[in-house]
């Protein structure tokens, strides 16, 4: 194996571990704010406020509200 493939292939696997890695933050956050409301960065607590639900992607003909009618 030459040096620029095994360039190639760890540039690669450094660039699917950034990928990984900041999915799993995002899934694992937005956990925590369903499951206890925040979440918790070094000694700082963040409190969650879900503003509106986005459309469903695999249904794009329904809209979801912004607002619950009646309010």
């Amino acid at each position: 194996m030459n040096a620029g493939w095994a360039l190639f292939l760890c540039a690669l696997c450094i660039w699917a571990g950034y990928i990984a890695g900041y999915r799993r933050a995002n899934v694992d956050n937005a956990d925590e704010c369903r499951r206890l409301g925040g979440f918790y960065v070094g000694k700082s607590i963040f409190r969650c406020v879900e503003v509106a639900q986005l459309p469903d992607p695999r249904n794009p003909g329904a809209s979801a509200p912004l607002d619950k009618p009646g309010r």
